[in-house]
Formats: C-alpha cells, structure tokens, sequence
C-alpha cells in the first residue's frame, strides 16, 4: 500500500485523510493453464487521528509506507517564529497581491470569488448597437462560433445581449466574454 496524499514530509496533528493506492493481484486461468497475472490498482481513503507528540512540538508519525514529522501548529520554530494561523494569513496576504498583480498585467481577470480567470474579450452593449448587433447570436458570429446568425438563432441565441463575464462556445472554440453598457 503506497500513500498518495498528503505528499508532504510534514504533518499536524489531529484527524487527516491519508489516500493510499494497494495493488492486488489476479491469475488468470484458462482450460487448467495459466494464462496471465492482471494487476489492479485499489484507491482507498483512510481517515486517521494524528496524536500530538509526546514532548516538545515535534514527533514521528508513520503510516503505510511513508513516515511524517508531526509538527505542532504553534511550533514558532519551524513556522519562521509565527503560528501555523499566522504563516499561512502571510502567505493568502502574498498571493492575493500576485493575483491583482497578474491582473493588472493583463495576465488573467480576477474572478468574484478573488481566484484568477482566463481574460475575457471586452465586449460594449452600446458599441454592438452602433453596429446594428443587438442579440447574443451576433456575438457568436463575431466570435466564429457560428457561420451566420440564423444559424445562431435556431441554437437558441435569439436574446438580447447580457451584461455580466459570459463562457461561450463548445470546449475547441470556448470565448470568455464580459459584456458591458
């Protein structure tokens, strides 16, 4: 049985989900002959409590094949003199302002819930009226995801266009659109 999560060499303690992989194997027999030996590969989740250590923050933990440093979550030592709580508010802090960085680049849209998205074509309401493009159906021409707007129509983008960030298409001519006024 082989642990596949958690990958790291360190672990708190208290209750955790170990998911291991366990192969067994299986003969195959034809006629009285031996055929061929098939593997099967066995996922498993095992939820397991990780006792704290005995004295001091640290000890060992093993299970299956893997052994874990139990680590304590108010071990200032290892945590770079914080708590676990406090290194990781650190860390979320980092990575929020490297998403808005990214953001601002160009890189990718920051979603509602503060996690990156693929960049959306920006796309006018009014900018579309000018042109005399009013539905949905328009913009899937425009987009290439449609040959004509008839057709467009018939799949059903016979609506006005919507405001709000838009995932359109089949998944080989998928368009993120964020329509606005």
């Amino acid at each position: 049985m082989k642990v596949t999560f958690p990958t790291g060499q360190f672990i708190s303690p208290g209750f955790h989900q170990f998911h291991t992989v366990r192969e067994e194997e299986e003969e195959i027999w034809w006629m009285g002959h031996f055929i061929e030996t098939k593997i099967h590969n066995i996922e498993e989740i095992h939820g397991v409590e990780v006792p704290k250590p005995g004295k001091g923050f640290r000890g060992t933990f093993f299970f299956a094949d893997r052994e874990f440093k139990i680590v304590r979550d108010d071990d200032k030592e290892f945590w770079g003199g914080k708590t676990k709580q406090s290194w990781l508010k650190g860390i979320e802090k980092a990575n929020t302002k490297a998403i808005k960085d990214g953001a601002d680049r160009g890189w990718w849209d920051v979603g509602p819930d503060g996690n990156p998205q693929r960049p959306a074509i920006k796309i006018s309401i009014a900018q579309m009226a000018q042109e005399n493009k009013t539905l949905m159906a328009h913009l899937l021409v425009d987009l290439g995801i449609f040959p004509s707007v008839g057709q467009a129509k018939k799949n059903g983008w016979d609506k006005p266009l919507e405001l709000g960030r838009h995932e359109l298409g089949p998944k080989k001519k998928r368009a993120f659109v964020e329509i606005t006024e």
